[in-house]
């Protein structure tokens, strides 16, 4: 038995505002959110743009920009962290950010934390 018209529509009596029956419910604004204390939290997120981490390179541009010397040499590197930065070194990636090489480094510290170093590639100064 087929339904009527009446059944599809919403809620406040009339008929979809979109012209068509699209299963796509009228978006509603949402009130804040209270949790059990009565602490009310706007649900609105503010939402920062997360820091340009330009891209990884290939083998042969990783090797372009050591020969090149815009990268210092990975055992250049490895000298450098281990004076500096004691700990174990989980991951190593030379990104392209803008015109500058930065290392990116992954590094498991004596005091057992994870810290990711961002290096200029040629400088060995922190990249910001």
């Amino acid at each position: 038995m087929p339904k009527s018209k009446a059944a599809f529509a919403d809620k406040n009596g009339g008929d979809d505002k979109n012209g068509g029956d699209d299963g796509e419910p009228n978006p509603e604004p949402s009130p804040g959110f209270t949790n059990q204390n009565g602490n009310s939290f706007d649900q609105t997120i503010q939402l920062r743009p997360a820091p340009d981490k330009g891209r990884i390179l290939s083998p042969d541009e990783i090797k372009a920009a050591i020969a090149s010397g815009n990268a210092a040499t990975l055992t250049l590197l490895l000298t450098y962290l281990n004076v500096n930065y004691p700990g174990k070194i989980l991951d190593v990636k030379l990104r392209a950010i803008g015109s500058n090489y930065v290392y990116e480094v992954k590094l498991l510290s004596k005091a057992i934390f994870l810290r990711t170093l961002m290096l200029n590639a040629k400088t060995m100064q922190k990249f910001s």
